[in-house]
């Protein structure tokens, strides 16, 4: 699925990464937390971009939604014309993710960390199961893929 001009309340779907109307809440028991606010951007061919922001700003939330580990409330992302929640596999292998701290996915097991950066490395999806089932076996992980990776500490 590609993205149409009337889908976006941004500029041109010509541009690699899209976001509009971005929102994510959490809640704490009744107490709702907007980390993301209606947040709208584009990125033009050949650029490198990051957030900058306070802390809590929802700088780590907004990746954390394009790279697809968590999903937004409402709002949309494009990344080369792909819709992040439709079409997450194809839009991974059109992104480069470099976060400023070693990155560890929080509540995702071995398992599903290895399928997030298989992913965003651009691996084929009918080759990562495959490939996952290889590293398990030579790393000898098996009795670790489906425990958390923030647990393996």
């Amino acid at each position: 699925m590609r993205i149409k001009n009337s889908d976006l309340k941004i500029t041109s779907a010509s541009e690699p990464l899209l976001v509009s109307d971005l929102v994510k809440i959490f809640y704490k028991g009744k107490t709702e937390f907007k980390a993301v606010n209606n947040m709208s951007f584009g990125i033009l061919p050949k650029e490198c971009f990051g957030l900058l922001g306070l802390n809590g700003a929802g700088k780590t939330t907004t990746f954390k939604i394009l790279t697809g580990e968590i999903k937004a409330t409402s709002g949309k992302a494009y990344i080369n014309g792909y819709d992040i929640l439709k079409e997450k596999s194809k839009a991974r292998r059109n992104l480069g993710f470099c976060p400023q701290f070693d990155y560890l996915p929080e509540d995702m097991t071995v398992e599903e960390t290895f399928n997030l950066f298989a992913g965003l490395r651009g691996l084929e999806t009918s080759k990562i199961k495959q490939t996952i089932e290889d590293l398990v076996k030579i790393f000898n992980l098996n009795e670790f893929t489906k425990k958390l990776v923030q647990k393996l500490r």
